[in-house]
């Protein structure tokens, strides 16, 4: 994943004991090996306080279909604070957004690259060009 990948969004899901929770969209940035996301009270930030193992997919394909590329990160996620995780003094809290309707997302979670698997298709020599 790319430090620019936040500009679309992506789904976080966590596994339940009944099977996978429905997963839902997300603003992201990557940093220092990790996603963050900010959230409002509710599924995600429960995941997070319970110290949930979760999925983060994030994916991009050209318009026309003929390119794209997909990625599955699994770790596990947790509450944090911007300022001590270094968001804030490098500058990329900045572009760490909420997904707009879910408020304004007052808390961050880190999700932890445990294992990160992924695949393209097409002609990219850029991958990162697909993401505006």
């Amino acid at each position: 994943m790319h430090p620019r990948a936040g500009s679309r969004p992506r789904r976080p899901g966590r596994d339940h004991q009944q099977g996978i929770a429905p997963h839902r969209p997300v603003n992201f940035i990557v940093f220092n090996e990790a996603v963050y996301f900010r959230t409002e009270p509710g599924t995600k930030l429960d995941a997070a306080t319970a110290g949930s193992v979760v999925a983060f997919q994030a994916d991009a394909y050209a318009p026309d279909g003929s390119a794209g590329w997909s990625v599955l990160a699994i770790g596990p996620c947790r509450r944090v604070d911007e300022g001590a995780e270094g968001l804030v003094a490098s500058g990329a809290s900045d572009r760490l957004t909420a997904w707009p309707l879910s408020g304004h997302g007052h808390h961050t979670v880190r999700v932890d690259l445990v294992t990160v698997t992924g695949r393209r298709f097409g002609d990219l020599e850029n991958p990162w060009l697909l993401l505006h």
